[in-house]
């Protein structure tokens, strides 16, 4: 019976670390360069959750070396609707498109591109956008989240 035990204890401990592993090493962070104004000062960043257990809370977003931007905020919208290139959410042309607070939003799960471009997206499907507005041209993004309890850290360079 102890030996039964011992052996439990074992193989949970060993799925437990394998588990651990797997999620340090495989960030549920989808992160990727929709588009920007033509001095690259506002820059959209598609985002979305990989992972099919948890949500993702972004925490900060820094641009360039490390720099806060002067403006923040993220888009909820449907696939067919898409997102707009302003930093500013009270414009006109904005006014159509849903801004939310960096920190109100968790991002839910099964929301990445790869979901999206299967053909399986719908008007019921969410998608996201990290709005960056900043007083110099923007090269380089780090956007710092939590997925179950854990720190992370993504950097996307703007090449595009």
């Amino acid at each position: 019976m102890i030996k039964l035990l011992r052996l439990a204890v074992i193989v949970i401990v060993i799925s437990l670390t394998g588990a651990l592993i797997h999620v340090k090493y495989n960030p549920p962070l989808d992160a990727y360069g929709i588009g920007s104004s033509s001095d690259k000062r506002v820059l959209l960043v598609g985002v979305g959750n990989k992972s099919r257990f948890a949500e993702i809370r972004i925490e900060d977003v820094l641009v360039n070396d490390n720099t806060r931007p002067s403006n923040v905020n993220i888009q909820v919208s449907d696939p067919s609707k898409g997102f707009i290139v302003s930093d500013d959410p009270e414009a006109e042309e904005a006014q159509n498109y849903h801004f939310e607070d960096l920190n109100a939003i968790r991002l839910q799960t099964d929301t990445d591109r790869q979901e999206q471009a299967s053909g399986k997206a719908s008007g019921k499907d969410t998608v996201y956008a990290v709005t960056i507005g900043h007083d110099e041209s923007i090269h380089q993004v780090s956007i710092a989240y939590r997925y179950l309890g854990l720190p992370y850290r993504e950097v996307i360079q703007t090449k595009w």
